[in-house]
């Protein structure tokens, strides 16, 4: 009797979890069909902040894109790098003789001081922040290709008044997408976090709270990070993008998705460094969710109960089950990737989407336990809240 309940109660649970993806096409598309705004009266002065750490495969297709912007207004890139010694420096100061300015077009080079206290990325982007001009600041990760109009698009959206509520729109963000993977590491992000962040963001912008954030790439006003506190105030905490998101939300603004998509190369990702990535991930949402929330989460992704199912329900309901839990999955991510991700390499992976699934369960059952992670080669923990708490080596 008892064999019969555990296998209707896993076959339940995986029948609810592909019928919420199947259904979450329709968030996206109501999302898509939304008409992007009219010009604003004025285009005002942008400052891309470009925190730089190392030399990624596609640095300088990235930044020469965002150079190249086709941008109505005047419109400045401001590389943040920390050390005399990265290198990175190189290719900027090759760009910038490449590109000298004039009037309306710059590009800087700003030098970080090294902060034990602060994560790399945030000490960059406040350093970058220090010295930038612009009337609305664009943030994108060093590794983001920029579309040819992306700037215009996110700031007309930032100044289109479009908020909820009597809010303002204080945040503009673009969805992260995966291209360009080649091997297994790199292949099992991109067959789950790309198709991921488009439902998620999706659901969010048609449920609300308006409160998303993506670190990866956006458009922030200034006057609505000072009132949310700053970078500074998210620079020890590893789920930055996300809790900037509540703080800009409870100083009164809203942070909205766009249509545009940050492209970000990841043609290879070794498999222990998808784990470690998986790791961090997970204690993001250990540590900032509800716990009971996040003890249900795996409910979401149950690939170890659908692989369980044919020993549950031996013969061809077992089987049919399984097939049929992955099948839905393929279709709704080639739809996502037709419609949305438009990657050619994404077709190769495909199939990756429910062993994705199995390995988010490990990580999660790991961030119950184990609370430690490395971020640029420095250990830390991560407290209640997002919270890092560095380690010393050896720790």
């Amino acid at each position: 009797m008892w064999a019969v309940k555990v296998a209707s109660l896993a076959l339940g649970i995986v029948a609810l979890s592909s019928l919420g993806l199947a259904l979450s096409v329709l968030p996206v598309r109501r999302f898509l069909r939304r008409r992007e705004p009219a010009d604003p009266p004025r285009w005002p002065r942008v400052s891309v902040l470009k925190p730089v750490k190392g030399l990624d495969p596609a640095a300088e297709e990235g930044f020469e894109s965002f150079i190249n912007q086709d941008y109505p207004g005047e419109l400045e890139v401001v590389f943040a790098v920390e050390g005399e010694d990265d290198p990175v420096l190189p290719l900027i100061r090759t760009l910038q003789a490449a590109h000298p300015d004039r009037p309306g077009r710059e590009v800087r080079l700003v030098h970080s001081s090294a902060r034990p206290d602060v994560m790399g990325k945030a000490n960059n982007v406040m350093a970058a922040q220090a010295a930038a001009t612009g009337e609305v600041y664009v943030s994108a990760d060093s590794d983001v290709i920029a579309g040819p109009d992306d700037v215009k698009r996110l700031v007309r959206q930032l100044l289109s008044n479009e908020g909820r509520g009597g809010r303002r729109i204080g945040a503009v963000g673009a969805i992260p997408v995966y291209r360009g993977m080649r091997d297994l590491g790199a292949g099992l992000i991109g067959a789950y976090y790309s198709p991921f962040m488009v439902i998620f963001y999706s659901l969010k912008d048609w449920l609300g709270p308006r409160d998303v954030f993506p670190g990866t790439y956006y458009a922030v006003l200034p006057e609505a990070l000072a009132a949310a506190g700053g970078w500074g105030r998210i620079a020890d905490n590893i789920a930055d993008d996300s809790t900037m998101g509540r703080y800009l939300f409870e100083a009164g603004f809203e942070s909205v998705m766009s249509h545009v998509t940050a492209s970000v190369p990841e043609p290879t990702k070794r498999v222990r460094e998808y784990w470690g990535h998986q790791h961090r991930w997970h204690l993001t949402y250990r540590t900032t969710l509800p716990f009971a929330l996040y003890l249900l989460s795996p409910l979401a992704h149950p690939a170890g109960l659908a692989l369980a199912l044919p020993f549950l329900l031996p013969g061809g309901p077992g089987l049919a089950a399984l097939g049929l839990y992955c099948l839905t999955r393929w279709v709704v991510i080639a739809w996502l990737n037709l419609v949305v991700l438009r990657e050619p390499a994404m077709w190769r992976w495909l199939w990756l989407m429910p062993v994705s699934e199995l390995v988010l369960t490990g990580a999660w059952a790991r961030a119950l336990v184990d609370t430690r992670t490395t971020w640029r080669g420095i250990p830390y923990r991560v407290a209640q809240g997002g919270k890092l708490v560095r380690l010393e080596p050896g720790a």
